[in-house]
């Protein structure tokens, strides 16, 4: 190593990216509402790529700036759909020099943008974030709030639809383009690479307003284990081509379908720190 001191469904686009930090079949409903997939195919291969009702992870996040300098993070995240068929997102981070005891909720809503919470110790309370936030820098990390909300299925989109297939890393893969709202998306386009064997999101290319590359998003093959009928990849990586820096995103632990408590996804749960 260098110097290193240690977005409403249904589609495609999110599915697939959620699927890439929910430990590879992401778990949003049913795990996720894939009906906004128009292609059978590939609707087919996402939804057998799902767990049906929840996801805990322990999750590290090493964030590497232009100078090979690399600040780390390590948090659990738990996930879950409820019986309205809404999910909720709850990520404390419990080790880091600048994080410690940092909370996230996300709550996915019928309509719009979801609810987000957010817990510092600093401030000794939670508060919302609001809309004109969420293009912003989660954690310091390369994602933002948008786009740790498509990781987990809870955002608004656009409309997207099956392209021409490709080979990735001599791989066929499905091709899938989302259009975003322009009023509430930092992106004008989200392509996503589905490999067709694993029916996991290999690759997601995130385009700025101006039509370049802003952001991308790729798992690490060799990284990729089965667990159960599942194919996850524990290994994940965003670089942000805009500030030439990247997040390594790396799974440690990871359990689905386990039950979690309605009550761990509240917002005084925050305060709460586990």
């Amino acid at each position: 190593m260098s110097s290193v001191s240690r977005l409403r469904r249904p589609l495609a686009a999110v599915t697939t990216l959620l699927l890439t930090l929910l430990g590879g079949r992401a778990a949003t409903v049913q795990a996720a509402d894939t009906s906004g997939i128009a292609d059978p195919e590939v609707r087919a291969c996402v939804d057998r790529a799902l767990p049906k009702q929840t996801v805990r992870q322990r999750v590290t996040l090493q964030v590497v700036d232009t100078t090979g300098t690399m600040r780390e993070s390590i948090g659990n995240l738990h996930w879950k759909r409820f019986a309205d068929g809404l999910a909720k997102v709850l990520f404390i981070i419990e080790e880091s020099g600048q994080y410690d005891g940092v909370g996230i909720l996300m709550e996915e809503r019928s309509k719009g943008e979801p609810n987000v919470f957010m817990y510092s110790p600093e401030l000794g309370r939670d508060r919302r974030i609001s809309s004109a936030a969420l293009a912003g820098p989660l954690l310091g990390t390369d994602f933002s709030y948008e786009d740790f909300a498509l990781l987990q299925h809870l955002a608004v989109t656009g409309d997207a639809r099956r392209v021409e297939d490709a080979d990735i890393d001599g791989h066929p893969a499905y091709v899938m383009e989302t259009t975003p709202d322009e009023e509430v998306s930092s992106y004008s386009k989200v392509t996503t690479y589905i490999d067709k064997a694993w029916c996991l999101p290999v690759m997601t290319q995130f385009h700025a307003h101006n039509g370049s590359l802003y952001k991308e998003l790729s798992i690490d093959r060799e990284a990729v284990r089965q667990q159960g009928e599942l194919w996850v990849p524990f290994h994940s990586t965003m670089v942000n081509h805009k500030q030439k820096s990247r997040t390594e995103l790396l799974i440690d632990k990871l359990e689905i379908d386990i039950a979690l408590d309605d009550s761990l996804f509240r917002p005084q749960r925050l305060r709460q720190g586990k």
